[in-house]
């Protein structure tokens, strides 16, 4: 009796204890990590004072409307920072979800660590600014992986409803929408067509409320339309569009341009371990060239880098940070996966190469925990940028 007790508790226990976890690595010191605003925030803040602000320019139109609401509840650095902590959240959760579909459960739930604790993550979604959501795209890609392999075929499309029409709102991610559709046509038609009279009906109406705003807003301002696309009004030179696509991919393993408000110095994104993880994982995908998945990510890596080389926009790495660590997971159970090919049948020797791995891992998380809590957040250079107040 005891043992079914368990075995029914014991999963609401642990996701307790993970909704907890988050709960404390995304709210912690959130309003008094830094000493004030950043210039940023404070331009998040002006634009979301009143509705007419939202009606008339509804880029990130979603996450200023929450915004709006939660300042009115909380007029604070805390009320204005909690939206974005609320989508990293949110984020980390998505990412675990798609990760178990792709890995083992402890693959899942070590790639899905190291991604909640890394600084860019958390100094994204702590702080007030639309940026965070360009995680969006993670959710788009869940989404469809979702209606491709879900027996939940209604559940799936009223959720790819919700989230698509949320996502237009957000630049550049229409784009990533258009391509997917085509790209998963046949499939998604398939599955389009099985679903039930009323599942049509209520996409429909969802996408129509959620879409009428931004066609509204497009037919009153034409001229936002690169703003929705996520388009600069002037695009790069080749010369300088390929020097930004360099300094992407050099800021995620060598160093970064300096910027006090994201990120720490000239640090990368991944650390040392992370990184070759992420090789080890490239690796592993490469051996599986017919796979989906491959060419998914491929696709992602290469449509965001050259759309960080269009915009010269470096923080559009945020969008890439979840395929980073999803391809990092691959590189988690290629390691696992040759180790326990050498020790079959090894219960110690498969122990001791486990707690190694887990031992990188760990030094890892708490290298990018205490880079964002300690070294960022005391960093001469952060303070001098966070030293604004909300207007009274």
């Amino acid at each position: 009796m005891w043992n079914t007790i368990l075995a029914m508790v014991r999963p609401l226990l642990l996701i307790g204890v993970a909704i907890v976890l988050l709960l404390v690595l995304f709210l912690f010191k959130i309003n008094t990590l830094t000493p004030g605003l950043s210039q940023p925030e404070i331009d998040t803040y002006n634009s979301t004072r009143t509705v007419s602000q939202i009606v008339d320019n509804g880029i990130n139109a979603p996450y200023r409307s929450v915004v709006l609401i939660s300042t009115k509840l909380a007029n604070n650095t805390f009320g204005l920072r909690i939206v974005g902590a609320i989508i990293g959240i949110l984020s980390v959760a998505i990412f675990y979800m798609l990760a178990r579909k792709l890995f083992t459960n402890t693959v899942a739930l070590s790639s899905t660590a190291m991604f909640a604790t890394t600084s860019l993550l958390l100094n994204v979604s702590r702080l007030a600014t639309a940026n965070v959501m360009l995680l969006s795209l993670l959710a788009i890609i869940g989404i469809g992986y979702m209606i491709r392999f879900d027996k939940r075929q209604n559940i799936a499309w009223i959720l790819a409803s919700i989230i698509i029409g949320l996502s237009l709102y957000v630049p550049g991610m229409a784009i990533f929408v258009l391509i997917a559709a085509v790209w998963q046509f046949s499939r998604g038609h398939k599955s389009f067509e099985s679903l039930a009279p009323m599942t049509i009906i209520i996409c429909s109406i969802i996408l129509s409320v959620l879409a009428a705003p931004l066609v509204i807003n497009l037919l009153r301002e034409p001229d936002l339309w690169k703003g929705y696309l996520g388009l600069p009004t002037n695009f790069a030179g080749i010369t300088e569009m390929g020097t930004s696509i360099l300094q992407a991919i050099a800021s995620i393993f060598i160093f970064a341009p300096i910027n006090p408000i994201y990120w720490l110095g000239r640090q990368p994104i991944l650390d040392i371990f992370a990184s070759a993880l992420f090789i080890v994982g490239c690796f592993s995908l490469a051996k599986r060239l017919k796979l989906d998945r491959f060419w998914t990510l491929l696709g992602i890596f290469l449509l965001l880098l050259l759309w960080i080389g269009l915009t010269t926009n470096q923080l559009y790495l945020v969008a890439l940070l979840p395929f980073l660590y999803i391809v990092i997971g691959f590189g988690i159970q290629e390691l696992l996966s040759r180790w326990y090919g050498v020790f079959p049948r090894n219960p110690i020797a498969r122990s001791v190469g486990t707690g190694l791995v887990f031992i990188a891992l760990f030094i890892s998380i708490n290298f990018q925990i205490q880079r964002y809590y300690v070294a960022w957040s005391n960093n001469s250079a952060t303070k001098e940028v966070f030293n604004q107040n909300l207007p009274n």
